[in-house]
């Protein structure tokens, strides 16, 4: 992943973050008001309608595990016994398991109106069955003869057909399939008008399945943005809490699932086992919050993992309840042992997170026990609405706060830390540019001062020369006007040529050699030499530098003042043109002479080496021929290719 795709993902999730830390303050209250709303309102709904619907709270039951026939042939040969509802085959010992029917009969109300339409909403029943009234089928969950489904407990609601109906003795049978492991039995049944009654029944499963879409939506954006915190800034705890809440969002969805996608018993041990792996991680992300990691929480935790990855597929392999059974009883103690943890510190510590914790801690504890205990283990809580999947969410919320506001604790530090740092690297910055500026400004200075120099040492190099030697023709009573002419004719060439140097203009090669024939004519005129100047259109070339210009200049010159004083030629000969073969190409300058060439020179000095040196100042080659008569000298800039 590039760089910016990391930052964009960064600012992404501390973004939504940010988001959720404000929405969790207020939706953890919101989800206690919820929790304690809806466990007693379907409860009051039903008081409140006492006189006017019928509520069914005793039946006849016969239990057989192994009869599989039609109800109207298998009711015959069962023996009945009287039984209360709700009947919770947990509680009975032993345990049911396998088919029961349940007989209920109700006469009419006078209160109810022929144009009444009846209806039968029956809160929990598990969990495949079918329901028959006075022998005629009205409804069903599930398939009967396939053992191998397995469906959520969830508010049945059927209508009862009026023409089926009799003024007295009606019968309600309920051929009822289900497994110890999964808690069935039947809860008490309401009877009443449609108006009345079906209200109670939308409201109960609005109420299941909508908070069963609220644990699960919820979870799983929590769980997903805490896996982002942990995978993009490296955070354990975030990582490991997430995935905790992933397992309890997706252990969550089978309440919303009406048909398992997979058969049972695996559907129900993959249930269980993201059951157990949410409980283990959120267990195991408390104690590395709190720092109360220690041997025994690791004993603890290792045993709730192991038995969570062994004991519900023990039971769905060989269906012995006690393996479900004693898992939970392990899960449930590691949780108390867990939430004793949360409670100790936050009695000690006392501040906004110990207390969140503590506070989710007992209410999760209180509703998972409420749960084991007074639902499922007590036959009077069967048909209450099962709140152990709001326990978690508490802690979700508990969690999700307490790491948001540490996350961005640290972030706001990381922010005040860079802004320290970034004031101290302004002013670092500010020292480092005001020595910057002086350095430069003594580098200008130094430039200048060395600019002036040169300018100096070429004036006395040139100028100055020849005033000297005027001055010594002026003083010489021998030295004709005309020498003194030249000579001062000289000296003003050599300041010209110091001074186009200041221009600092960009100039082609072609405008150098343009400039410069008006100078080396004069020169050669006054000395009474012929200048014959043939300039081909050279093309684009890259623009000399002014160094390079001074140094080409300079070398002219030098040859020139070499013509003028030994070669005692009439006519110079300079040439310009475009060389270009296989292995290089460029230009070349050719200056040639009829003189008496380099063998009859009655010179030594230092010319020809100041002209090899201006020629390796400009990165040119110089070739001097002597042609007898005469000399040529080449200044060629080649370059291979």
């Amino acid at each position: 992943m590039r760089g910016a795709d990391v930052l964009f993902v960064k600012s992404l999730v501390l973004a939504t973050g940010k988001l959720m830390t404000v929405l969790n303050l207020h939706f953890w209250w919101f989800c206690c008001l919820l929790v304690s709303l809806g466990a007693g309102s379907t409860n009051a709904r039903a008081q409140a309608l006492d006189g006017q619907v019928l509520k069914l709270a005793q039946a006849q039951v016969a239990y057989n595990a192994s009869q599989t026939s039609p109800p109207e042939k298998a009711t015959q040969s069962l023996a009945w016994q009287a039984v209360r509802l709700p009947d919770s085959w947990v509680g009975h010992v032993p345990g049911r398991q396998g088919l029961a029917y349940y007989r209920l009969t109700f006469d009419s109300l006078p209160t109810w109106r022929e144009d009444d339409r009846l209806f039968l909403y029956i809160p929990r029943v598990g969990n495949r069955f079918s329901v028959h009234l006075n022998g005629h089928p009205i409804g069903a969950s599930g398939e009967l003869t396939q053992v191998a489904e397995d469906h959520a407990h969830e508010p049945q609601g059927f209508d009862l057909p009026s023409e089926i109906l009799q003024p007295l003795s009606n019968e309600l049978l309920l051929e009822v399939h289900g497994e110890l492991g999964r808690y069935a039995g039947l809860s008490e049944a309401w009877v009443g008008p449609t108006r009345l009654v079906k209200p109670m029944y939308s409201f109960r499963k609005a109420w299941q399945t909508g908070g069963a879409l609220v644990v699960v939506v919820l979870a799983l954006i929590i769980g997903l943005l805490a896996l982002g915190f942990g995978g993009v800034m490296g955070a354990r705890i975030q990582f490991i809490f997430g995935l905790a809440a992933v397992c309890w969002g997706l252990r969550n969805s089978y309440m919303l699932v009406t048909v398992p996608p997979l058969p049972h018993p695996w559907w129900g041990v993959l249930i269980d086992l993201l059951y157990g792996m949410a409980i283990v991680l959120l267990s195991f992300s408390i104690l590395l919050t709190l720092r109360k990691k220690n041997r025994l929480s690791d004993v603890v935790l290792g045993l709730m993992l192991v038995a969570t990855l062994i004991m519900p597929a023990l039971y769905g392999w060989t269906g012995i309840f006690a393996f479900r059974q004693n898992w939970l009883l392990i899960l449930l103690g590691g949780v108390a042992l867990v939430s004793g943890v949360v409670l100790r510190h936050g009695w000690r510590v006392r501040n906004f997170d110990s207390n969140a914790l503590s506070l989710s801690a007992l209410i999760a504890l209180s509703l998972a026990l409420y749960d084991h205990v007074a639902i499922f283990y007590l036959s009077s809580g069967y048909s209450n609405l099962a709140l152990a999947k709001y326990a978690f969410l508490f802690i979700l919320l508990a969690m999700s706060t307490l790491l948001m506001r540490r996350v961005f604790r640290s972030i706001n530090t990381a922010k005040r830390f860079r802004v320290r740092l970034q004031s101290r690297l302004d002013r670092a910055g500010a020292l480092i540019s005001r020595f910057h500026d002086e350095r430069e400004k003594k580098r200008i200075q130094e430039a200048e001062m060395g600019e002036r120099m040169r300018l100096l040492q070429e004036m006395h190099d040139g100028v100055g020369a020849h005033l000297v030697v005027l001055h010594c023709m002026v003083r010489n009573a021998e030295s004709s006007r005309l020498d003194m002419e030249n000579q001062l004719s000289q000296a003003t060439l050599a300041l010209r040529d110091s001074l186009d140097t200041l221009q600092g203009e960009p100039q082609t090669w072609l405008m150098v050699l343009v400039k410069l024939r008006d100078t080396l004519e004069s020169r050669l005129s006054h000395a009474g030499i012929e200048l014959s100047w043939q300039v081909e259109n050279l093309g684009e070339l890259p623009l000399p530098s002014l160094d390079a210009q001074r140094h080409f200049r300079l070398l002219l010159s030098e040859c020139v003042t070499n013509v003028i004083k030994h070669a005692s030629a009439t006519q110079v000969e300079v040439q310009a043109f475009r060389q270009s073969d296989a292995t290089q190409s460029g230009w070349v300058l050719r200056l040639s002479d009829d003189g008496c060439g380099l063998s009859g020179s009655k010179t030594s000095g230092y010319g020809m080496g100041n002209m090899l040196a201006h020629a390796k100042a400009m990165l040119a080659q110089l070739r001097v021929t002597d042609r007898f008569p005469g000399t040529c000298i080449e200044i060629g800039f080649l370059q291979p290719g």
